[in-house]
Parts: C-alpha cells; sequence; structure tokens
C-alpha cells in the first residue's frame, strides 16, 4: 500500500470540507473535545485557531471544548495566543472543592468502594483538603496513600490524623508547601 504525505494546506482543506459537508449537508456541528490541553505548546494551538478562522463570518466552523489543568489559563495568556483567546466565548474554572465538600467525595468514594463502617477519623478527614488542595485526582491519591500505608502498618483508626496523613504521603509525588508531601500515583 502506497500513502501519499499531504501538504499542511491539503490537510486543512480536507478538516475545511468535512466540517462544511457536516453543517451544510448533515445539519450537525462538530464538537471538538481536547483533554490535557494544558499540555499543548503556542504552536498546535495556532493550529487549532486557523481552524476557527474558517466561514467564521457565516457560523462557527465547530464547538471546541480546551479542558486541562490551570497552567493552560497561563498558557492563553501569552500575548501570541491572544487572536485565540480573543475567539474563546466562555471560561471556566473550577476551583479545588471545600473542606466539607472533600469529606463528602471522601466518604462517598469509601462507600461505592464497600466500605461498611468509618475508616478516617475526622482529623484525618480534615487533612486531606489541605494537602489535597481540594483537587479530586490528589484527593484520590492522598486517601489511597493513606489507606495503603494504614492497611502496611495494621494500625488502627486511632492512627489517623493530619500527622498519620501526611506521614502516609511522604515520599510520594504532591508537593503542599508547609508539608512537603508527594504522592506516587503510579502503578
Amino acid at each position: 500500500m502506497r500513502y501519499t504525505r499531504l501538504s499542511k494546506s491539503a490537510i486543512y482543506n480536507q478538516i475545511q470540507s468535512a466540517l462544511l459537508e457536516s453543517r451544510e449537508q448533515a445539519g450537525k456541528t462538530i464538537l471538538l473535545i481536547i483533554d490535557e490541553a494544558h499540555l499543548l505548546q503556542s504552536g498546535p494551538l495556532e493550529e487549532i485557531r486557523l481552524l476557527t478562522n474558517f466561514k467564521m463570518d457565516s457560523y462557527d466552523p465547530f464547538i471546541l471544548i480546551l479542558a486541562g489543568q490551570s497552567d493552560l489559563r497561563r498558557v492563553m495568556d501569552f500575548a501570541v495566543m491572544e487572536p485565540f483567546s480573543q475567539r474563546i466565548a466562555m471560561r471556566y474554572h473550577m476551583s479545588g472543592l471545600s473542606p466539607e465538600e472533600t469529606k463528602s467525595y471522601v466518604l462517598h468514594h469509601l462507600k461505592l468502594a464497600g466500605a461498611q463502617e468509618p475508616i478516617l477519623n475526622d482529623q484525618a478527614l480534615s487533612a486531606v483538603p489541605e494537602v489535597s488542595f481540594g483537587i479530586p485526582r490528589k484527593i484520590g491519591a492522598v486517601t489511597e496513600a493513606a489507606l495503603t500505608r494504614h492497611q502496611d502498618l495494621k494500625t488502627t483508626r486511632a492512627y489517623w490524623g493530619k500527622a498519620g496523613v501526611a506521614e502516609a504521603c511522604h515520599g510520594t509525588n504532591i508537593n503542599h508547601g508547609k508539608l512537603s508531601l508527594w504522592i506516587n500515583t503510579h502503578r
């Protein structure tokens, strides 16, 4: 089988034709979701911006959702990204969960995992948001590290608390100012 390498402009033309066909013939708008968009450099983001230029006066060529960590906001604030940033109609930044929301989140996930009785005491539950900043991925990592440490030591619930959570997370990949913790989330 022989492959033909297309130029960048030929690829853009194919994409634009597909967008046009989807919109005008099928009456559908394409939704493009880019997860982990904070990892994109300005070059790929500029190429996405160029796609948004197509038929811009007539209609939006597609719906674009850029999902990523807070670094994405920093990237979009660069002067070189201003033309792209101006095309963004809506922005949303999800802040971390509150301490009460974090507690509910942890208890809910422990219940989903089959916990029949409380595993973490109030001191441990209040330490989790402080270490994780209320970020769900970090909440899970902190809780997992603490539960693993608890299991390894075969400790009772009395072990829990801020010091117990901090000790469990020592040497892992979360950095929190005062506690300087990091949690290994790699398996």
